[in-house]
């Protein structure tokens, strides 16, 4: 086994239980003031030693780009305006309340090797549907522009009262992976700090093996999305709903063998209710959703439902943009506009998904342009495949450059338009100017169009109306006797996405 280097902060002694544990806040220890203070400054000495250096006193947690209060560093913590109680909510639900039909914990990482070697990762664990779990663990190579899939099924075994997930997968192999609070000497969960532990061994190949081993703390207090941390998702249900959009992460990151030592920043969202989204076809809704780290601090999630039209809505429950800025502070709105600019053809499903997005927010002044670093970055799931990958962020906030990470992950995928020429007719005869027009029997709001119409005849072809917005534009036929193709063309802004529909018209004297 090859390493860059062989200082590791794992050792066997601080790894902690690998199954459930009683929660107990130490926060009841005492009421008074002076109890609390001593408590807060415990927190603290307490991050330092764990190795993670954002603690600075007993009243800050310090953002490299901003200052957080630090009363939310202490456990029991309910956000004012939410439900949501830490560090209840961190742990299943699913498991006592027979509404929850769907929650997940969902982790991505932005990581750098002691030599620079990038990697992006996603890990997410999902309760169980007909006993059975689906574990995705997909790893970036960025600097090799390499994708190393994960995913399998396994059993989840999920306590309740804290964060306490134990993964067992189906290969016998395989270690047991876990995600759980990180834990002090006398076995109480440090709010807000993390450990999780991934594996996976190839059923086919026991040599192509992956695994992390990371420890991670919430720098950022935990954005509440939509306000309150309660939303509607669309026209599949509702959803609790919170991120920590800002962890930081180190540890280990093994790939076939070779093990890097790596640092970098995370995300989490946890999310459960009485909802289900899925990338199969009988979903309710699809969608398009972002994280972004920006290099100012400020972190954006930015997402997209599409309804079973393929229709999207600027409304509360359609999607939104929320941020948490670099002082901590947070907002959401509908007020936002995406461009898509680009779309990448999956050749295996003859789909597209979108490759290339621009994102305004006029409430910040966001501006920014995000592009997946890989073009493949596909996830099975059941035979239905979505997007998930790591993207580059470029732009502006206020008039100010920045740059940044992205992650993006899409169940909504696009399928080339179907163009109808409703005039002039197939067979018809015409002559002089008319109006050519035309409509799109599956149009999709995500993939606006423009049309191109041309006149064949005797091999030559002729433009006469280019890249028509809308569904119809005038035609002259005036130069032309006999037997005519009149051609309507679609394309994507990028034409990668095309489709063309012709008529044959005869034209008379």
């Amino acid at each position: 086994m090859r390493t860059e280097n062989d200082r590791s902060p794992w050792s066997e002694q601080d790894r902690g239980p690998t199954s459930g544990f009683v929660v107990r806040s130490l926060w009841s220890i005492g009421s008074s003031l002076s109890t609390r203070l001593l408590l807060v400054g415990w927190f603290v000495v307490t991050s330092s030693l764990v190795g993670f250096g954002a603690c600075r006193g007993a009243d800050v947690t310090v953002d490299p780009k901003g200052i957080c209060p630090f009363d939310w560093r202490a456990y029991p913590y309910q956000p004012a305006g939410s439900d949501i109680l830490f560090p209840r909510d961190e742990g299943a639900h699913y498991t006592s309340d027979p509404a929850v039909t769907m929650e997940w914990w969902y982790t991505i990482f932005h990581v750098q090797s002691l030599s620079g070697r990038r990697f992006s990762i996603m890990t997410t664990f999902f309760m169980p549907q007909i006993d059975m779990s689906f574990r995705p663990f997909n790893l970036i190579d960025v600097d090799n522009a390499v994708r190393f899939d994960g995913g399998e099924w396994g059993e989840l075994e999920a306590g309740q009262g804290s964060l306490d997930l134990v993964y067992v997968s189906d290969v016998a192999s395989e270690a047991q992976s876990f995600f759980r609070n990180e834990l002090d000497s006398q076995g109480h969960p440090i709010p807000f700090h993390y450990r999780q532990e991934s594996f996976y061994v190839d059923p086919k190949d026991s040599s192509r093996t992956q695994s992390l081993q990371f420890r991670m703390e919430a720098v950022k207090e935990p954005f509440l999305v939509g306000g309150d941390g309660y939303v509607a998702i669309g026209d599949s249900g509702d959803s609790y709903y919170y991120s920590l959009t800002d962890l930081r992460v180190q540890g280990r990151l093994e790939i076939n063998g070779q093990v890097f030592e790596v640092e970098g920043q995370g995300w989490m969202d946890h999310q459960w209710g009485p909802f289900m989204l899925s990338p199969l076809s009988f979903s309710m809704n699809h969608y398009e959703w972002i994280a972004v780290h920006l290099d100012n601090g400020q972190q954006y999630m930015v997402s997209s439902l599409f309804d079973r039209d393929n229709h999207l809505h600027l409304e509360e429950g359609f999607g939104s943009v929320g941020w948490v800025d670099a002082d901590c502070s947070q907002g959401h709105t509908v007020d936002y506009r995406i461009d898509r600019l680009a779309y990448w053809k999956f050749e295996a499903k003859n789909y597209f998904f979108t490759s290339k997005w621009r994102v305004q927010v006029p409430e910040t002044g966001l501006d920014v342009v995000i592009e997946p670093a890989i073009a493949d970055q596909t996830v099975e799931f059941l035979g239905a495949y979505f997007y998930e990958g790591r993207a580059n962020v470029s732009g502006t906030v206020q008039g100010v450059p920045v740059t940044g990470l992205a992650f993006t992950e899409m169940t909504h995928h696009f399928e080339a338009p179907q163009v109808l020429v409703t005039s002039p007719a197939d067979g018809s005869v015409v002559q002089g100017a008319t109006t050519a027009s035309w409509q799109v029997t599956n149009p999709d709001d995500g993939l606006p169009l423009t049309f191109t119409v041309t006149l064949d005849q005797g091999g030559d072809s002729k433009v006469v109306c280019d890249h028509v917005q809308g569904t119809s534009c005038s035609v002259d036929f005036s130069s032309y006797r006999g037997s005519v193709g009149v051609t309507v063309t679609a394309s994507s802004v990028d034409e990668t996405i095309q489709s063309r529909a012709q008529v044959e018209v005869s034209v008379g004297s």
